[in-house]
């Protein structure tokens, strides 16, 4: 309720002003928003207090018939000193990039109140009027204003003086971004884990132990080591992940840390890991009920190549891998130009387990770990691309029987051998074993795309070709040519 009733005579106005830093530290500190504070924590200038006392006088004067009596008191211990700002021209300018006449300058600044002298021909004095409590910067605020009311439409447009700098690019930035574009093509997700671990949890890969660079100041009991792998860390992801969805494929670059010697500083590679499992793909009503093939040793395969294609890698060979932590037989090692790059295929069974690995249950689990900086310095800086040919293609199929162990890159390799220029791409479409193939062989089936890039091959032509590629196969890989035997 107010305190003035009909009754009342006289009337005590006070207008006061507050430190608007105070009020808005305390409403914060003690979290009591009101209207008053948020008002006063904007800041109001002490020079604007007998304005609103007078104001709010006269309100009275002219709407109660009220006598308003002669003179105020005021404290005012610390009066504001009034903020001068002094203008040149050449720095108008230069900022806006115009000849603005300093009359032009004089009239704006009128305008907007502020008290302005002239001290010379290109420069200005501004007394700051004391409701602009945002003129903070001197001049630039000034320059601000002038822009503001001359208007940006009539600024012209200017050029750098200077050229642009030569721009540099990251080469392993961009590679490793296209890594991570590659995979994210394949449908795998990245994960971010921890560069700190413990020794322990590297164990179960049953690698050579090495020396880990240990923390002196550990956070944790669990973090007390620099990881030298990426793998246990994503396996434990997948764990965790696996108790909420089926399938996993998860991707993780990061960096390892290896001690070197006597160096004071360990090396430290980028590394590659993936982890897969779960279905091929999700259930689809058109399947009619069946479900999708659980992922292998060669969709794993798939996506390494998918990786290496895409990064332009030329001399890629895949040769059996014993890393402990694979499953015998099915797993690979990654070799660029003759040099071995990492691993990948099926997990060993010793490391789904919760007692000696990472609690994966009965599933098949596919992992790789690459050496990242090893791959990516072999990505050749130019690579070629091959014209479309607007002649049609030939295809052709060839069916061999080899030996049970000859690893179909080997035959690969002959293909391209002997097909030259007309053959345009080789792709394994079939594996067979069992009857009428004899003991301790296979037959592989291979599509075979002939193509010329200015026309249009004849009979004759492919037919030459491929005899080449069929005499090859027969000399260099003692290979039989299936259906020869029922012509």
């Amino acid at each position: 309720e107010t305190e003035v009733s009909e009754k009342t005579s006289n009337v005590l106005l006070e207008s006061a002003s507050f430190h608007f830093l105070s009020i808005r530290r305390t409403m914060k500190a003690l979290n009591l928003p009101s209207e008053a504070s948020a008002r006063f924590s904007r800041g109001v200038h002490p020079e604007l207090v007998p304005l609103a006392a007078g104001r709010a006088a006269a309100m009275m004067q002219e709407f109660a018939g009220a006598t308003v009596c002669q003179g105020i008191v005021d404290c005012y211990p610390l009066p504001y000193r009034p903020q001068v700002v002094e203008l040149r021209m050449a720095e108008v300018r230069r900022l806006l990039g115009l000849e603005m006449p300093l009359s032009e300058a004089v009239r704006i600044l009128e305008a907007l109140e502020f008290q302005v002298e002239k001290v010379n021909a290109d420069t200005l004095r501004a007394t700051v009027p004391p409701h602009r409590l945002d003129i903070q910067e001197g001049p630039a605020d000034l320059i601000e204003d002038l822009a503001r009311i001359y208007g940006y439409d009539r600024l012209p447009e200017t050029l750098l003086a200077e050229p642009l700098p030569r721009q540099l690019g990251n080469r392993a930035l961009e590679l490793e971004e296209r890594v991570r574009d590659l995979l994210a093509a394949c449908g795998l997700q990245e994960a971010y884990t921890y560069s700190l671990t413990i020794p322990e949890r590297e164990e179960p890969l049953g690698l050579p132990r090495g020396e880990h660079v240990k923390l002196l100041n550990p956070i944790s009991s669990d973090r007390v080591v620099m990881r030298r792998h990426l793998l246990p860390s994503l396996l434990e992801v997948t764990a965790e992940n696996l108790k909420h969805t089926e399938d996993v494929r998860l991707f993780e670059i990061g960096f390892v840390y290896l001690l070197q010697g006597d160096q004071p500083l360990p090396d430290e590679p980028r590394h590659l890991s993936i982890v897969l499992t779960g279905r091929r793909q999700p259930e689809f009503w058109a399947d009619g009920g069946k479900a999708a093939g659980m992922l292998d040793f060669f969709d794993l395969k798939g996506i390494i190549e998918s990786l290496v294609q895409g990064l332009h890698l030329q001399e890629v060979a895949y040769r059996r891998s014993s890393a402990p932590w694979l499953h015998p037989g099915q797993a690979a090692e990654v070799q660029v130009n003759g040099e071995p790059v990492g691993s990948f295929g099926v997990l060993h069974p010793r490391l789904l387990d919760r007692k000696t690995g990472y609690d994966l249950g009965s599933r098949v689990v596919l992992a790789a770990e690459l050496d990242l900086d090893a791959l990516l310095r072999r990505v050749p800086a130019r690579f070629k691309y091959r014209p479309f040919s607007y002649a049609p293609p030939v295809l052709q199929d060839i069916a061999i029987i080899v030996d049970g162990d000859l690893e179909a890159e080997k035959v690969v390799k002959e293909i391209w051998a002997a097909g030259g220029e007309l053959l345009r791409d080789v792709r394994l479409f079939d594996v067979y074993r069992g009857e009428g193939i004899p003991p301790g062989k296979k037959s592989l089936a291979y599509a075979l795309t002939y193509q010329a890039d200015d026309r249009t091959l004849t009979d004759k032509e492919v037919s030459k070709a491929h005899r080449k590629i069929e005499e090859r196969l027969r000399s260099v890989l003692k290979a039989s040519i299936r259906g020869e035997e029922r012509q």
